[in-house]
């Protein structure tokens, strides 16, 4: 899925949920796609893997507005929709302040650069923010200023790879790997922790036996890497990954009619489960997965698939691996957002109380901050923050929506 596809998706869905909710409803807060990309994404953090180790730092409140200091940066990748072929993409910026204020950052010049049909983004190491552009081949890669938010082109950036859409890092941030959309090739980056420059792996691209890279996850460990095909017929390919140089050795594939999914890893690194849906509208399902930690190949565990209200667009697993947070969308209801408890020993679901949650109808695709104080999620007018009770899991949602096109995005605190 392109950019333009992808955001094209995600307004046509946020149409679909305010007509649906005869947009009488307030809008706090938005879902979560299934996969590395976004968020998605872009979106992991902690020991949870599910597309690279979205970190990132804050201190003073120089760049967010209102009182507090700075919990939290959001950055999204943004384009003229008033046109048909635009030509720029351009990073916005916002942040969360401690007392609750989510604002655009006051004089952020976010950086502009060709446009591109960028699958998601990806920050890594709380420092350097990467963009994949498969047209052009290439990664724009960017530092994180922690004190105002602005964002500084890394030395050598963009840096050249064998195309890819989406991007992902290991949990230590030692890597950075780059799956295609198109093919099945997966190209990997060594990256430079002090800098963030990236050196492409001498035996890059790596080339497989899969149609496409389109979902591309690390294990809370660093180990594996996953793969998925964005099509719950095709398998999901398993690498092992070296610790030292990030080569990529195929361990073989999986089908278990999944289209591409999340890792929750615990904290103790005893267990670790792949978590996803099918991708296959009216399957009202999720499916856990125990990964073996001697080979990384999953396989399912007792009691699955576990039951939900809609059909799974999208899972946000909670830094801890403890809670899991899926927005569902079916032909009949849309914006159902369920939260559940992953049971570390068995990885069996159960709903959280209050699941589903009926005041957080328009989710679309949600991510993590590094600590899980804070989910954050995209909806039909823009993004909405979570706040995530550590012990239960329960979520609230006490600060104002900061209303903005749905984009491509990733958040660090």
């Amino acid at each position: 899925m392109t950019h333009a596809t992808r955001t094209l998706n995600l307004m046509l869905v946020a149409g679909m949920l305010l007509l649906m909710l005869a947009c009488g409803q307030q809008s706090n807060c938005n879902g979560a796609r299934f996969g590395s990309s976004g968020g998605t994404g872009s979106g992991s953090s902690g020991n949870v893997s599910s597309g690279g180790s979205v970190c990132g730092g804050g201190s003073t409140d120089s760049g967010g507005g209102g009182n507090g200091a700075i919990a939290d940066f959001l950055y999204s990748l943004t384009y003229d929709t008033t046109v048909s072929s635009p030509t720029t993409n351009t990073v916005q910026g916002a942040s969360l302040t401690t007392s609750g204020t989510f604002t655009n950052i006051s004089g952020f010049n976010g950086p502009s650069f060709s446009f591109d049909s960028s699958q998601n983004m990806v920050i890594v190491n709380k420092q350097f923010l990467y963009i994949p552009q498969p047209k052009l081949n290439q990664i724009q890669a960017f530092s994180i200023n922690h004190t105002t938010g602005a964002l500084t082109a890394v030395q050598g950036s963009p840096f050249t790879t064998a195309g890819g859409s989406t991007v992902a890092s290991d949990p230590q941030g030692h890597f950075l790997f780059v799956g295609s959309t198109s093919t099945g090739q997966i190209s990997v980056f060594q990256i430079n922790a002090t800098t963030g420059v990236l050196t492409q792996n001498s035996n890059s691209p790596f080339f497989t036996t899969l149609l496409f890279s389109y979902f591309v996850s690390v294990d809370g460990q660093g180990k594996y890497l996953y793969v998925g095909q964005h099509n719950p017929s095709l398998p999901t390919g398993v690498f092992s990954i070296d610790p030292t140089t990030g080569d990529l050795q195929s361990v073989g594939t999986f089908s278990l009619g999944v289209s591409g999914g999340s890792i929750a890893s615990f904290n103790s690194g005893a267990s670790e489960f792949y978590v996803a849906g099918s991708g296959i509208g009216g399957d009202n399902n999720l499916y856990v997965f125990a990964i073996d930690p001697t080979t990384g190949i999953p396989s399912p565990v007792n009691g699955q698939p576990f039951p939900t209200s809609a059909t799974p667009n999208f899972v946000a697993v909670h830094p801890s691996g403890k809670f899991l947070y899926v927005s569902e969308l079916d032909s009949s209801q849309a914006g159902v957002f369920e939260g559940f408890q992953l049971d570390s020993s068995t990885g069996a679901v159960t709903a959280l109380s209050n699941s589903p949650f009926s005041n957080f109808a328009s989710m679309y695709e949600c991510q993590f901050d590094q600590s899980g104080a804070n989910l954050f999620c995209v909806s039909s007018t823009g993004y909405t923050v979570l706040t995530i009770d550590p012990s239960t899991g329960a979520p609230t949602s006490t600060i104002p929506e900061l209303q903005a096109p749905p984009f491509v995005f990733a958040v660090t605190n």
